[in-house]
This record gives structure tokens, C-alpha cells and sequence, in this order.
């Protein structure tokens, strides 16, 4: 059914062209956004369309179907009916959390078999996530986004987000519900066996599950959760090749790595390790021969990115992890910027430590993160403490994932954690694969045609992350990046982004670089937008009337 209203009486004014699909439509909005107005509006066309009966009902906590049960019972009862459009206006108002949660329950159990549409006006994206097969966002009688749950649409600011690499902030709405329920359910991990406590281990287990089943780990038991990629790089590099304080031997890594790298390794090479940084080429690649051709008879380990977070480029990680099996040296993979991206398999390549972080690609909330470990790897712990069993041995345990966990667990961002990887399971990493790949290679080609643009790596490569850095000629990066939020609002990273080596390689050591990232629900019409700036700062660059960005900032 397809919509088109346009409605000059109402407070405010209505100009909504929409198509209502097979099952729900969520209306989201403030009060007063014109979400009763609008189905007002559409129960009038039906009405003059002869439209009655079961075929169509407009229900409201003022008007009822059956004014001896309550709204719920109502909603329930039309779509059992053979309703061709219900339309619901508001219904979890004056409902509790609790009685909210099982009304959205049987809402969308009776969906699974309703023939028609059902269109519902919601304040909470929560209920509009939950409910809507698409949402249409309402704004002072407006349609400000309209499309699938999954996209943008839930999104309430007015700026367009280009900052993927540094953190998702378009998470899966379902990823906060659990973290809230979490915050008030459950108890702590192994410290008893009553009904808080048994759900906090279930979903600290459960999440381990899909994280091993997501990277192919040996199993859930070698899924470690840290605070962060950090953390989990500085236990994997220093608890694997520094165990007791000394380092030796020899380890590889690239000029492509993040900081979390190689400070840790800097440290060890302190103490007492030999290390290699392998220079890329100059289109910001490296081949496994760049690799094999670096190793000795007192090689460890190599220690790499899946993908730089400045550049994009993929490292070959099939190719490595073979060169490691056949050399016996250990591999540890930084997946930071690939994990919930990628498809990753531990097996297959030859991972021995897989590093992930939870607020990236997987979509999860920040201070999550962690490793997985092949079988028989052990890095020394950083820290120990309590575990919930084992009380009275004067060591910790020994075997994982307890062994690298001390402490209380952050179950209730593990609980999101959840929520996004089941999320991102059920969407198909594949799938998440290939869009972001048609929306980098779309900015890709767009953003080379744009004169005095200067971009980085290699953005025409087969295999490449939704990341690319640019400048523009030789201006700072710094006020680029504040021209397009002043201007734009367009939030991008700007500087160093913890990764020098990559700007000492291309000579951008006190320009930085602009990086634009995108993710799965970045759409076309955002790139276009990003595109359309880049074009106005090129032209004015051209004519020598590049405006100032904020004066605050130019002149520290």
C-alpha cells in the first residue's frame, strides 16, 4: 500500500510519501513530530476510499475496536482478524518496562503471521527497532529518514558519521536493550549458583560461542575477554614473548601497525628482542615474500594488522599464517579493524592469536574486546586474582579462559556484545562484506576525480577495508577536518589516528592525513554528501578562498 499525504490543516503540516510493506512500519518521533497526524490522516483516506471493517482499523488508547479490552487485547485480537492495515497509535505510553517488553513480545509473535500491514506510531527507538520491519523518522511533520531497521534510520543527530575506524556509534538497538536488561539481571560470573548469577555466566558463555563460531576459534574456552585490542595486544605480545620480564629471540611486524603493536614490541626490543618493521610499497601494500624474506633461525613471531586504519590495505593473512605453519613460528593477528568486517577463519590461515575489539565492526559497546588462542597457547597473565572457584590455591588458575581473566568480567558490555554478534551473524558477515566493498569502491572512485586531492595507498585494490585517508594539497588535516564539521557536519578523523610509522612512510608526519571509514549503515547518499563538500573545498582551494576553520583551533 503506498501512501502519499499532504495535509496544510494539521499542526504541523504533512508532506509524507510512503509505502507501507507486509508487517510493520514504525512511525518514530517526538510528541508533536506529527505521528498521530499522520495516521489520522491516513485512516481518513481509507475511510474515503471505502475502506471498513476488519479489513481496517485505527486503534488508540481514545479509540477502540473493542472498548470493553484494553489497547494491548485490542491490537491482539486484530491481528489474529483478517486486517488488511491496522494502524496503532502509541500503545506502550502508559505501559511499564516489564509490561512494555511482553506486549512487543506478542506483537511480534502474531506478526510472523499477519497478511497485511500494521503501522505503528512509537517514541523509543527501542520499540521502533524492535517492532519495524522499516521505520519512517518524523520530524516537525516531516519524513527525515524512511528504510530498514538495520540502516540509519534510527538516527536522531544531523551530521553525517565517517569515523567507522575509531568506533561504531550506529550500533544494533538490540545491543543496548540487552546491555539495560543486564545492568539490572545480572549477577557475577561464577560466584554462585542462584538465578543472577547463572544468567550472568550464560551470557558470558553464550557470547564466547558465537565469538568462536564467528572466527572459527577451537572453541569457546579459548575466547578471552579484555577491556579493549590494547589490552589484549600488550597480554598476547608481552605473556607470549616476554614471560618472565626478558625478551629474546627475533619477531617481525610493519610500519602498517597501530601503536597497541608496537609500543608493546618497543618495549620488549628494551629488553632484549630483535625487531624487524617490514616498509611497505608506496601504494601501502606488502606480499608474503616481504615477509618470508625477513625471516631468521631465531624468528618467534610475526605480529601484523589484518588492515592498516589508515590506509585501508589488507594484509595477505591466508598467505602468512601458511609461511608461519611452515617456519613453526607463532602468528598473531590483529583483527581491529576487519573483525565483524571480514570473514576470519583461525583455522584455515593459521591464526595462533586472534585480537579483536568490540566496538568496531562487531558492532558491540566500547570496553569490550579480547583474543582467541589456538590450543596449547598460554600467554603469562597480566594480572590475577579472583576467579570464583579455586579459592584456596595460592596461584592462579591455569587453564583458559579463567587464566586471563582475573576479576569481575564487564558482563554487562559483554551482554551488548552478545546482542551485536548475533545481530551480525543473522545479517551475514558476506553480506556486510559486500556492501561496505560497493560503498568504499563508489567513494573510491568518486573522491580520485576531485582535483588537489591527494589520496593514500592504494584505494583501487581488489581487497580493501572501508577506510581511505586523503588531503587536500597541502593543507592541514586538522583544519580540513574542521571545515567539514563547522561547514558540514561531517564527522571525520583527522591527524596521526596512532599509527605513525605510516605517516613517516608518506612523509605526513606533521600533516596527518583526513580519514574517512564507513560502515554497514553508511548509505550512498551520505558518500554523495561527503563527496559534494570535498568538491567546495577543492574549488575554493582553487580560487584562493578556502575560509578558516574554527580561529580557536588554527591558533593553538
Amino acid at each position: 500500500m503506498y501512501f502519499t499525504i499532504q495535509k496544510e490543516d494539521s499542526s504541523p503540516p504533512l508532506h509524507v510519501s510512503f509505502e507501507a510493506p507486509k508487517g510493520c512500519l514504525a512511525l518514530l518521533g517526538e510528541s508533536g513530530s506529527g505521528k498521530t497526524a499522520l495516521l489520522k490522516a491516513i485512516a481518513k483516506q481509507k475511510a474515503l476510499t471505502g475502506t471498513s471493517g476488519e479489513r481496517f482499523r485505527f486503534l488508540s488508547p481514545d479509540c477502540l475496536a473493542f472498548p470493553e479490552q484494553s489497547l494491548s487485547e485490542n491490537i491482539f485480537r486484530c491481528l489474529k482478524a483478517d486486517t488488511e492495515l491496522l494502524l496503532v497509535d502509541e500503545p506502550f505510553f502508559h505501559l511499564t518496562r516489564t509490561q512494555k517488553r511482553n506486549v512487543i513480545k506478542k506483537i511480534q509473535d502474531l506478526l510472523k503471521d499477519f497478511p497485511g500491514s500494521l503501522i505503528v506510531a512509537v517514541r523509543e527507538p527501542e520499540e521502533a527497532f524492535l517492532l519495524g520491519k522499516e521505520v519512517l523518522v518524523l520530524k516537525q511533520g516531516q519524513c527525515v529518514r524512511k528504510g530498514q531497521t538495520w540502516c540509519t534510520w534510527l538516527r536522531e543527530e544531523d551530521f553525517i558519521y565517517a569515523d567507522y575506524a575509531a568506533t561504531n556509534i550506529h550500533k544494533p538497538l538490540s545491543a543496548a536493550s540487552a546491555m539495560e536488561q543486564a545492568l539490572f539481571t545480572c549477577g557475577n560470573v561464577s560466584r554462585g549458583a542462584y538465578p543472577a548469577a547463572l544468567k550472568a555466566s550464560q551470557t558470558v558463555f553464550e557470547c564466547r560461542l558465537l565469538l568462536a563460531r564467528l572466527f572459527h576459534a577451537p572453541g569457546p574456552e579459548q575466547v578471552v575477554f579484555c577491556s579493549n585490542a590494547t589490552e589484549a595486544l600488550n597480554i598476547a605480545i608481552k605473556g607470549l614473548l616476554s614471560p618472565h620480564g626478558q625478551a629474546s629471540g627475533h619477531v617481525i611486524t610493519t610500519v602498517l601497525e597501530h601503536n597497541s603493536v608496537l609500543r608493546p614490541l618497543y618495549e620488549l626490543e628494551e629488553r632484549g628482542l630483535s625487531l624487524t618493521i617490514l616498509p611497505c610499497n608506496e601504494d601501502g601494500s606488502l606480499t608474503v615474500q616481504d615477509f618470508a624474506a625477513a625471516i631468521r633461525e631465531d624468528t618467534r613471531a610475526i605480529v601484523c594488522t589484518h588492515a592498516s586504519n589508515v590506509t585501508g590495505n589488507v594484509l595477505p593473512v591466508s598467505e602468512i599464517g601458511a609461511l608461519c605453519r611452515e617456519k613453526n613460528i607463532l602468528f598473531l593477528l590483529d583483527a581491529s579493524q576487519t573483525a565483524g568486517i571480514f570473514p576470519i577463519d583461525m583455522e584455515k590461515s593459521n591464526i595462533d592469536v586472534l585480537i579483536f575489539t568490540g566496538h568496531k565492526g562487531l558492532g558491540g559497546p566500547q570496553g569490550t574486546g579480547g583474543m582467541c588462542l589456538k590450543k596449547r597457547i598460554l600467554p603469562s597473565p597480566m594480572k590475577t586474582g579472583g576467579s570464583g572457584f579455586l579459592s584456596f590455591e595460592r596461584r592462579h588458575p591455569q587453564n583458559l579462559p579463567e587464566a586471563l581473566e582475573a576479576g569481575t568480567p564487564n558482563v554487562t558490555g559483554i551482554a551488548g556484545l552478545l546482542a551485536s554478534v548475533s545481530f551480525l551473524l543473522e545479517t551475514g558477515v558476506e553480506k556486510i562484506q559486500k556492501r561496505e566493498e560497493e560503498l568504499y569502491r563508489y567513494f573510491a572512485r568518486q573522491v580520485q576525480k576531485i582535483p588537489l586531492l591527494q589520496c593514500y595507498g592504494n584505494p583501487n585494490t581488489f581487497l580493501h577495508a572501508p577506510v581511505l585517508s586523503v588531503n587536500l594539497s597541502h593543507q592541514d588535516s586538522s583544519r580540513i577536518g574542521m571545515l567539514l564539521w563547522d561547514r558540514f557536519h561531517i564527522a571525520v578523523r583527522t591527524g596521526a589516528h596512532c599509527a605513525p610509522l605510516v605517516h613517516e612512510h608518506y612523509h605526513t608526519k606533521n600533516q596527518g592525513m583526513v580519514r574517512f571509514s564507513f560502515s554497514y549503515t553508511t548509505t550512498k547518499e551520505e558518500i554523495d554528501q561527503i563527496l559534494h563538500a570535498l568538491k567546495i573545498l577543492s574549488d575554493e582551494l582553487q580560487q584562493d578562498s578556502l575560509p578558516s576553520s574554527n580561529p580557536f583551533i588554527e591558533n593553538i
